[in-house]
Formats: structure tokens, sequence, C-alpha cells
């Protein structure tokens, strides 16, 4: 964390407090009670930031929760102490790969990720979501959509 950052994250305990309000009926009954819709939820340090906050009084974006196991590695982790680059998230289904799995399972080499969206084709998408055959067809097609009477 930087030096200014004691004035952006206070004490996280004062911050917990922050979200209790003190209700009694008379001087020897009194009890702290939750006035956040969340009872157990935390939200990030950073202004205007509403996501949860981990550990640091930060969300994963702005630099919260545990880091990487391997020396030097800044990133987040994911699973088993590792972050993505390291080993840690889903891996590929096939046995003896040690890749991340994309959607369905699988990683890129092994038939994972998003499939094209043109009907029938069971390629992958490349960007735009349609495999490189029919980016071409999207493209012109969107074309014809905008400029209807270019050749």
């Amino acid at each position: 964390m930087s030096s200014l950052d004691h004035l952006l994250c206070p004490d996280t305990t004062a911050r917990k407090l922050s979200n209790h309000s003190l209700h009694y009926s008379d001087p020897s009954d009194f009890r702290l009670s939750d006035t956040s819709s969340k009872p157990n939820s935390r939200r990030c340090c950073i202004p205007d930031c509403q996501k949860t906050a981990k550990r640091g009084g930060r969300c994963i974006s702005h630099g919260g929760g545990n880091k990487c196991a391997v020396d030097g590695c800044t990133t987040s982790v994911v699973s088993r102490g590792l972050c993505v680059a390291h080993g840690g998230g889903k891996r590929c289904q096939t046995q003896g790969c040690t890749k991340s799995a994309q959607s369905g399972g699988f990683c890129w080499v092994h038939g994972g990720g998003k499939k094209c969206g043109y009907h029938g084709c069971s390629k992958r998408a490349q960007s735009g979501g349609a495999c490189i055959a029919h980016g071409n067809l999207f493209f012109t097609f969107f074309l014809q959509l905008i400029h209807p009477n270019s050749p």
C-alpha cells in the first residue's frame, strides 16, 4: 500500500462500527444492531467503489485479498494460493493438461472457449462472436444494415 492509503482506507475496525447503530430501551439494556443491507459484508474503502472488501479493506480490483504465493508476483489469488498465470483457477479437464479452462471446462487447445455465433458452426469465436470464416459475413451483414444502398 502507498503512504496515502491510510487516508483512503481508514482503520477497518472504525469502518465496521460505522455500519452499526446503538439501540437501547433503558440504560441497562443496550446493543449494537446492523443498519447495512448485508449484515456481514464490508464495502471497498476506495471512494465510489461498491464491491465487497477483502483482506486490507479493499476489493480484488483495488488490490485487496491474498496475493499469489509465487515470489515477486503481486497478483490476487484465484485458488490454491496462486493467480491464474501461476496455476490458480479452473484447469482444463483433459487428462495431463495444466492450462486454464475456458468456457466449457477445456482450454483453447482442447476445444474450450466461446463458440461461433453463426448457426450450425462448431468453430470457436475469435472476436465479435464469430469464427474467422464467419466474421466477415457478420461484418458484411451489419454494413448492409447501416448502408443499404452500398454495393
